[in-house]
């Protein structure tokens, strides 16, 4: 994973390296992240003969020294790595190969390259494997649809193929994984893959949180602002990936969604409080809208304290004089959060002074 934080280039060429040099126990997990590797940069051109050269020798091996996803993972790098016509030479052996995964990753990427059967044939192929029982050609089928859906020029089969993922989701095959794949398209393509919604939201309240994540995730990147207030439900979520995935999805709506974060803010639940002016921080919420927040929780401060004066010398109302000093705490917290929100956006209310 550390090598992987490096630039692309250098990261491949070092995984491709340590791979062929690696001893058999050891090189399918270096290819694997290889593989992770060049997931995470799809949209980046990519131009590495270096690291395709040290590939090759490892692919004329053939499947009596490698294992099935291991030859699929190690297609689908030296194709990235080596783009162009020069790469098909050394990917011709994979198109007979024994397996299903390894087959159709050679198939995808002389498709890529205008020398295979055609867009129709590819997708066929994908869809076949997305739906058999070969775990390790239905990995490959997720993968290679991603890498089509993610294309910046993604042409006009992308509705059927974006079709062809969510059915796939909807029908559970690999469901955390596809939908992962899901919400990455829609960070790429944003409100094109809107017509997936039903889909994807029927299985909001799935109780993988993984899928959940992800979820969280497509509906903000999806424009699906009706799911609004279950994003911010979740913002303050037990599980760290979750929250994380919420706020994601809120800021991705963007600016239009900073009213209900407000409305909450003022009237929701306090739990939540601290995660929505986090996101808010982020937005491009006006000042003059952080400043009557900021006004309205001092106000309550002030209130609050006035009642505890009241209550200071009465000894049965013990209990509710805590509370209302917890209540003064929290609201303090809430306004100085309010207060680094509102940071260099204006100067500060006159009420600040209070």
């Amino acid at each position: 994973e550390l090598v992987c934080e490096a630039d692309t280039s250098v990261s491949a060429r070092a995984l491709a390296e340590a791979a062929e040099k690696a001893p058999p126990t050891n090189r399918p997990w270096i290819v694997a992240a290889l593989d992770r590797c060049l997931e995470r940069a799809l949209t980046e051109p990519l131009d590495c003969p270096d690291a395709a050269r040290h590939l090759s020798g490892l692919l004329r091996k053939g499947d009596a020294e490698l294992g099935e996803s291991e030859r699929a993972d190690l297609v689908r790098a030296y194709a990235r790595l080596q783009p162009g016509a020069p790469a098909l030479v050394v990917l011709e052996p994979a198109r007979g190969d024994s397996s299903p995964a390894v087959r159709l990753s050679a198939r995808a990427a002389f498709e890529r390259r205008g020398a295979s059967h055609g867009a129709d044939s590819l997708d066929a192929a994908i869809a076949d494997a997305l739906r058999g029982s070969d775990p390790a050609a239905r990995s490959t089928a997720r993968k290679e649809l991603r890498t089509l859906l993610l294309s910046p020029t993604p042409g006009e089969r992308f509705a059927e193929r974006l079709d062809m993922l969510a059915g796939a989701f909807a029908d559970g095959i690999d469901r955390a994984e596809t939908a992962s794949a899901l919400a990455e398209v829609a960070q790429r393509h944003r409100e094109r893959v809107a017509q997936s919604s039903k889909q994807v939201l029927a299985a909001r309240e799935d109780p993988d949180l993984r899928v959940r994540a992800a979820l969280l995730r497509w509906v903000g990147y999806a424009g699906q602002h009706n799911q609004l207030e279950w994003l911010i439900e979740n913002l303050a979520s037990d599980d760290p990936e979750c929250a994380a995935a919420a706020r994601e999805g809120v800021s991705a709506l963007g600016a239009i969604s900073s009213t209900l974060l407000l409305r909450e803010l003022s009237y929701g639940k306090r739990s939540k409080r601290d995660a929505m002016i986090e996101v808010m921080r982020e937005l491009d919420l006006r000042p003059d809208e952080l400043g009557e927040l900021y006004r309205i929780e001092l106000d309550t401060v002030e209130r609050d304290l006035g009642s505890l004066v009241a209550l200071y010398d009465r000894p049965a109302l013990a209990l509710l004089r805590q509370r209302l000093l917890e209540r003064v705490h929290e609201t303090l917290h809430t306004a100085l959060l309010l207060l680094a929100a509102y940071g260099r956006k204006a100067a500060l209310p006159s009420s600040a002074s209070t």
